[in-house]
C-alpha cells in the first residue's frame, strides 16, 4: 500500500496552489481557531502532532482541487498571513467567489472606501482573532516556525478519474472512522459480563447524547427510577442498582447479539453491535422538539472532564492542585492528545468500568442541570441566548425551569458561567467545568431525592475561582494585549452584578446604566477606545496611557472592525458595539457626559475599575479564611 504523504505544515503551501470549489460551503471555523493554535502551541517543540487530514483532487500544473479539510487549510493560511511568513499569496484560491478574492488580496489594507460588503466579513474576523491571540499570548514568530516544522497534516489525494459526487456519497456514509470516545466504550464493555455490558452500554449511549437532557435519553418507564417522580435528578446509589433497574426493563433495552453461554464479545462486535434507542413518547418528542439546546462540551470532552472531577473528587487522589492554578498533572487530565492514557485506568478491572460508568452518569445529571448550555429559539437556529434550567416532569411531560428557584441568584450563575464560557473557548482550558463538578459531587447525596445542600454556594465557589484567575493575572502590572481575557469579563460581570448597589451608583457617570437583560457575547478582540493610529487631527497618545487598561475593553471583531480607527466620540454612535462590554459602556456614557474622552479620564478610570476588582479580590481572599 502506497504510504500517505505526510506534509510538514510549513511547507503545505510551498509548491501547490490550492481551489476551494464552488461546492463548498463558506469559511466557518472561528470557534475552532484558537482551539487549533492551542494545540500547535502547546505542543512540545520537538516532538510531531499532527493536525488531520486534507484530502484532495490533484489537478494539472501543481494544483489541488480541496475536497475536505478546507476549513483547517484556510486557517493554516490566515495563520501564515497573521505571522507575515514569506510564502506564496495566491496558494490559496476561491473559485467563483470574487468577494474572497478581493478579501484575500486585500487583507493586511482593506479599503473602507469599498464598503462594508465589499470583503468577507468570516475571512476578516477568522484573521484578526488569530493576529489578536498571537499578541495576548506574546507568540514569537520564530518560535511558532520552529513549531509547524514539527505539526503535519496527512495529504490524501483522491484516486484520478474518480466521481466526485459518488466519492462525497462514500464519505457520508461509509467513510468515518471511530471516534475515540466509542472506542473507549468498547474497551470499558469489554470488562464487564454481559447483562452489566446492555446496562453500560445504555448509560453510555444516553449520556453521549449532549444536545438533549440525559434523563430524556431512557425510557418513560425506568426513568421514574432512575431519574425520581420529578426526573430532577439522579436517584440511584451505584452501578450495580442502576443496572438493575436497567435490565429489568429489557423489553425497551438494546440488547447485544450475544448467545447464552457464548464467551464475551470482542471489542470490535462491541462497538458494531446496534443499540436500539429508548423509546420516546410521541408528547416528548413534540416537546423537546421546541427546545434545542447546544453543550459547551463535546462528548470526547466531556468524558475528560468527568474522569478528571471524580478522580479529584475522590478521598484517595494522588494529587490536589488550586483550580485557577492547574499543575502540569491536572492540565493533562483535560488534554485530548493524552485520550487514552488518561482514561485507561477505568477500563482496568471490573469495578473500575462500573465505578466510571456510573460515576459518568451523575456527571453528565449535574453538567445539565448546573453548567450553562446556549439554547436556540423554535424556528430561528440563528437565534439563541444563554440558558441554566434543569428538567422537571410535569404531567408525564418534561419542561425545563431555572435550577435556582431564585431567579437573581439563576441569572448571576448563567451571568458568571457564560463569562467564563467566552473566556476560556479550549475545551480543555475550562477548568471551571471539573472545578463544578468536582464540587457538586462532594455536595450531592446519593441515592437520595433531596437538593444538595450547597447548592447555593457554588456561585460563591466560581466567583473565588475568578478572583484567583485575576489576581494570577497581575492586571495592575500590565498593559496591552499583556492583560488577560478574564480581567475584562469578570470586571464585566462585577459591574452586572452591582449595578444597582450605591457604590457603583456613586461612582458612575450620570447616564451610566445597565440593561437587566444583558449578557455576555464571544468577544475575543481588545479595543483601544482612543484609537492606537487616530487621523492627523487629533494629538497621538502616550503609549503608557494609549495601552492602559483605562482605555481598553472587551468587544467583539467584528465590532473592532466597525469601530476601526474612529475617535470615541464616533464610536459612541454605534451604542449596540459598546453595549458588548459594561466596561466600554461605562467609557461611552463618561465620553456623553463631558464631550470628550481625555488621557486623564482613561487614568481615572483605570483608577475606578481597578478599585472594582481589588476589593472584589481583598473581599473574596477575607471570605476563603
Amino acid at each position: 500500500m502506497r504510504k500517505l504523504p505526510r506534509i510538514p505544515v510549513d511547507k503545505i503551501f510551498d509548491d501547490i496552489t490550492y481551489i476551494v470549489p464552488i461546492y463548498q460551503r463558506n469559511y466557518a471555523w472561528e470557534s475552532q481557531i484558537e482551539q487549533m493554535l492551542e494545540d500547535i502551541l502547546t505542543t512540545p517543540a520537538e516532538v510531531n502532532y499532527y493536525l488531520g487530514s486534507l484530502v484532495i483532487n490533484e489537478l494539472p500544473d501543481h494544483r489541488a482541487e480541496v475536497i475536505d479539510g478546507q476549513q483547517r487549510l484556510t486557517t493554516l493560511y490566515l495563520l501564515f498571513r497573521a505571522l507575515q511568513l514569506d510564502f506564496r499569496k495566491d496558494a490559496l484560491q476561491f473559485a467563483a467567489r470574487s468577494k474572497y478574492t478581493l478579501t484575500l488580496k486585500d487583507l493586511d489594507n482593506l479599503d473602507p472606501l469599498l464598503g462594508e460588503n465589499a470583503y468577507a466579513d468570516e475571512l476578516i474576523d477568522g484573521y484578526r482573532i488569530i493576529q489578536n491571540y498571537l499578541q495576548e499570548k506574546h507568540v514569537q514568530k520564530t518560535d511558532l516556525q520552529k513549531r509547524l516544522k514539527h505539526i503535519f497534516l496527512i495529504q490524501i489525494p483522491v484516486p484520478k478519474n474518480i466521481d466526485l459526487n459518488h466519492y462525497f456519497e462514500i464519505m457520508n456514509t461509509r467513510g468515518e472512522q471511530l471516534e475515540p470516545h466509542e472506542i473507549a466504550k468498547g474497551k470499558i464493555l469489554s470488562v464487564l459480563n454481559s447483562s452489566d455490558q446492555q446496562a453500560a452500554a445504555r448509560i453510555w449511549d444516553a449520556c453521549a447524547d449532549m444536545e438533549r437532557y440525559v434523563q430524556m435519553n431512557f425510557p418513560m418507564g425506568v426513568r421514574r427510577q432512575l431519574f425520581g417522580e420529578n426526573w430532577s435528578r439522579l436517584c440511584t446509589a451505584d452501578f450495580d442498582q442502576t443496572a438493575a433497574y436497567l435490565n429489568a426493563s429489557a423489553s425497551e433495552a438494546a440488547v447485544l447479539d450475544c448467545a447464552p453461554g457464548e464467551k464475551n464479545p470482542t471489542l470490535y462486535q462491541l462497538l458494531q453491535a446496534p443499540q436500539a434507542p429508548a423509546p420516546v413518547q410521541a408528547a416528548e418528542q413534540s416537546q423537546t422538539a421546541e427546545q434545542r439546546f447546544e453543550s459547551l462540551l463535546s462528548f470526547q470532552h466531556f468524558l475528560l472532564h468527568a474522569h478528571a472531577a471524580l478522580l479529584l473528587a475522590s478521598p484517595n487522589t494522588a494529587f490536589s492542585a488550586s483550580a485557577a492554578q492547574p499543575t502540569e498533572q491536572t492540565e493533562r487530565l483535560l488534554d485530548d492528545r493524552y485520550f487514552f492514557d488518561n482514561l485507561k485506568k477505568n477500563w482496568s478491572d471490573e469495578q473500575q468500568a462500573k465505578n466510571f460508568v456510573f460515576g459518568l452518569l451523575r456527571c453528565r445529571v449535574l453538567f445539565d442541570a448546573y453548567i450553562v448550555k446556549r439554547e436556540y429559539e423554535s424556528g430561528f437556529p440563528q437565534q439563541s441566548q444563554w440558558s441554566l434550567q434543569q428538567l422537571i416532569q410535569r404531567n408525564n411531560k418534561p419542561e425545563y425551569r431555572s435550577t435556582w428557584n431564585d431567579p437573581v441568584e439563576n441569572t448571576l450563575v448563567k451571568t458568571l458561567e457564560s463569562c467564563l464560557r467566552v473566556t476560556y473557548t479550549s475545551a480543555k482550558s475550562m477548568h471551571w467545568i471539573t472545578l463544578t463538578l468536582r464540587f457538586l459531587l462532594s455536595t450531592e447525596p446519593l441515592g437520595e431525592s433531596s437538593v444538595p445542600s450547597a447548592k447555593g454556594s457554588l456561585l460563591q465557589e466560581l466567583e473565588k475561582y475568578c478572583c484567583e484567575k485575576v489576581k494570577n493575572a497581575e492586571f495592575d502590572k500590565h498593559s496591552g494585549f499583556h492583560i488577560e481575557r478574564i480581567v475584562f469579563t469578570y470586571l464585566d460581570y462585577l459591574l452586572f452584578r452591582d449595578r444597582n448597589e450605591p457604590s457603583i451608583k456613586k461612582m458612575a457617570p450620570a447616564n451610566y446604566s445597565v440593561p437587566n437583560n444583558w449578557s455576555f457575547q464571544f468577544r475575543n478582540s481588545i479595543e483601544h477606545f482612543f484609537p492606537q493610529h487616530p487621523d492627523s487631527s487629533f494629538q497621538p497618545w502616550d503609549n503608557e496611557t494609549l495601552n492602559c487598561f483605562g482605555n481598553l475593553a472587551l468587544i467583539t471583531v467584528s465590532g473592532n472592525s466597525k469601530f476601526s480607527n474612529l475617535p470615541p466620540k464616533g464610536k459612541i454612535e454605534y451604542p449596540a458595539v459598546a453595549a458588548q462590554s459594561l466596561k466600554l459602556l461605562w467609557m461611552a456614557a463618561m465620553t456623553r457626559e463631558s464631550g470628550c474622552w481625555t488621557e486623564a479620564q482613561a487614568l481615572q478610570h483605570q483608577t475606578d475599575m481597578s478599585r472594582i476588582l481589588n476589593e472584589e479580590i481583598k473581599k473574596q481572599l477575607a471570605a476563603a479564611v
